[in-house]
């Protein structure tokens, strides 16, 4: 199947990505939240039905939260960034 993000954030677009295999779909009172494994992207997390990450652009998050903890740190020796 496919997984289609329609937003209101984006008027006039939509993204649709192939969808290989549902790996997680559930919901609590404050959210919906998605996992799925993707041919193009890997595997991919959405939120209320909007994109959050996917393994292609992960590392594109992961060294945003890392730099601002070892910027603001006078001597980083030892880091965990728990996600």
């Amino acid at each position: 199947g496919w997984f289609v993000e329609v937003n209101d954030q984006w008027p006039g677009q939509a993204m649709a990505i192939k969808v290989d295999e549902v790996l997680f779909e559930g919901s609590s009172e404050y959210q919906k939240c998605g996992v799925y494994k993707t041919a193009k992207y890997g595997t991919m997390m959405t939120l209320d039905g909007v994109i959050q990450s996917t393994e292609r652009d992960e590392h594109a998050y992961h060294e945003m939260m890392a730099h601002i903890p070892m910027f603001v740190h006078p001597n980083p020796q030892h880091v965990c960034i728990i996600v």
